[in-house]
């Protein structure tokens, strides 16, 4: 997820136009040779903003109907003979193939869960924001709920008196009362 976002980032880098990346990925990445730093300082810099639409694997594993995952018709499941005796336990043994979990899977999630959300990172970092979802219709409402957003968005700039080379925080406030939400990157980089 990070390289695909940091080849992004690179091929938005036109002046004068505003520059929006949207993830559709889960909120963790899975071994991408660029690191988050990297393209957090590589968003700053080209002045685009990431937001992302993310899902999680393992919530998406218990709420999706996959291929093999149906339940075998009554008339397919094999019935013992009625003369013959059943199984120390009574039940008709299950062949081994469909017995299998993969378990080391279910530990590695759990594990990258207690990783840092890159994802977060990413859009908090550059004024965007984060919409998760676990099915389609979500991932439409993401869509459409950052559509909305991006057209009813406000864009502030200003040029520093003395400009000086580096990060410089930044802390947009308003002064007059209402239901508003203000979203903004928490800084920006200075170039000569």
């Amino acid at each position: 997820m990070l390289d695909a976002a940091h080849q992004a980032i690179a091929r938005l880098r036109k002046p004068n136009v505003r520059r929006v990346l949207l993830l559709i990925s889960e909120s963790r990445d899975r071994g991408s040779e660029s690191e988050l730093g990297q393209v957090l300082s590589a968003a700053h810099v080209a002045g685009v903003s990431v937001y992302a639409a993310t899902y999680s694997a393992m919530k998406t594993a218990f709420t999706t109907k996959g291929p093999g995952n149906e339940m075998p018709r009554e008339s397919a499941i094999p019935r013992p003979n009625r003369t013959e005796p059943l199984s120390a336990q009574g039940r008709v043994p299950i062949p081994a193939d469909s017995q299998r979990m993969d378990i080391l899977g279910g530990i590695g999630e759990l594990v990258r869960m207690g990783k840092t959300k890159d994802t977060e990172v990413l859009t908090t970092g550059t004024g965007g924001t984060t919409f998760p979802f676990t099915r389609l219709k979500g991932l439409e409402n993401a869509i459409t709920h950052l559509g909305e957003e991006l057209h009813s968005q406000y864009i502030l700039s200003f040029a520093p008196a003395t400009p000086t080379a580096g990060y410089h925080r930044l802390e947009v406030r308003l002064t007059r009362q209402g239901n508003f939400r203000i979203r903004s990157r928490p800084g920006y980089w200075w170039t000569q």
